[in-house]
């Protein structure tokens, strides 16, 4: 409550006036615990409070507007969804349980991404219906000078828009076009790739973040205070070397997540992946892992070593019933 900024014209969740992606990923990292707690409890009284502090959670992350974290979101609860059915229907045939377990995974999906904009448009409408006519007054005015901002803006002679409309879409709608689904991101990658291109010493040697960011936003048509993808940070940043430590880190993590979610062991085990598998998703959109020491990178670390003591834990035991 103590973090809801104004900007443009409409009112996000905002955290120490950070950013409302930051403040998304943040209210994310309780939110998988609080998952992981619900099937883990003892006491299944304990669950009440969970569920209540969850939707609260779950409300704040709808009020920041971030597609990422919706994204995120929804991978977790397909997964948890594709989990419990599959284990509900663990004695029929397999057929049956993979076509119930593709088909809950997509439903669930859908909807969980289409709910945090019904959510966070319900809120807006009571937020609306609670403002004094002279509020109403006083915003429409920047609600109106934003619009044509919001519809298209044509960019035909920046060096990268190759005649295409660039759309500043309102986080609030759901947008058409894979660049503006993606906030623009896709002109920032090409951005970087372009830049690489034309300065291979940077693949080698890596580059000072604020010297890297100034290339790429020289080939923008707004600057951005990162890549939008920490993967593609990390080449920037770091070159070739420090990029395929990177990868290779994560390429290991994502093995170890999938083959926790497609073995035989406890449920709990099974849900630790979820956060993992869903913050390498956003980390697709936003550029913190491994390139920031905020709470956002040390609770990916987190829960990256939970998994990884769990996944040596389950299989250790597992090898030696064996031998």
């Amino acid at each position: 409550l103590a973090g809801v900024s104004s900007t443009t014209y409409f009112a996000r969740a905002n955290i120490l006036d950070t950013s409302p992606n930051a403040t998304a990923y943040w209210f994310f990292m309780p939110l998988s615990l609080m998952l992981y707690q619900f099937f883990a409890v003892r006491h299944r009284f304990w669950r009440i409070p969970i569920v209540l502090a969850a939707l609260v959670d779950w409300l704040v992350i709808c009020l920041t507007f971030c597609r990422s974290i919706r994204l995120a979101c929804a991978l977790s609860f397909a997964l948890l969804a594709a989990i419990l059915i599959g284990r509900t229907l663990a004695g029929k045939g397999k057929a049956l349980r993979v076509l119930a377990v593709c088909a809950a995974f997509v439903l669930v999906l859908g909807l969980s991404y289409k709910a945090c904009a019904w959510a966070a448009g319900g809120v807006g409408l009571l937020a609306r219906s609670a403002e004094s006519p002279a509020e109403a007054a006083e915003a429409a005015p920047a609600e109106a000078a934003y619009r044509p901002a919001v519809s298209a803006v044509t960019l035909s002679a920046h060096p990268l828009s190759s005649g295409e409309k660039a759309v500043y879409s309102d986080p609030r709608i759901d947008a058409t076009g894979l660049d503006s689904i993606s906030s623009e991101r896709l002109t920032v990658y090409r951005a970087v790739w372009q830049t690489l291109r034309e300065h291979p010493r940077i693949l080698l040697l890596g580059c000072d973040p604020d010297a890297g960011m100034a290339l790429v936003n020289a080939k923008l048509p707004k600057p951005v205070v990162h890549c939008h993808n920490f993967l593609l940070q990390c080449l920037l940043l770091a070159g070739l070397p420090g990029f395929l430590l990177i990868l290779a880190f994560c390429v290991f993590l994502l093995a170890a997540a999938i083959r926790l979610l497609f073995s035989e062991v406890q449920l709990t085990a099974k849900l630790l992946a979820l956060p993992v598998l869903s913050s390498l998703l956003f980390g697709q959109f936003e550029a913190g892992f491994f390139n920031y020491t905020d709470a956002r990178t040390l609770f990916f670390y987190l829960i990256c070593g939970l998994l990884l003591g769990t996944y040596y834990d389950v299989f250790s035991v597992k090898r030696s019933a064996e031998g």
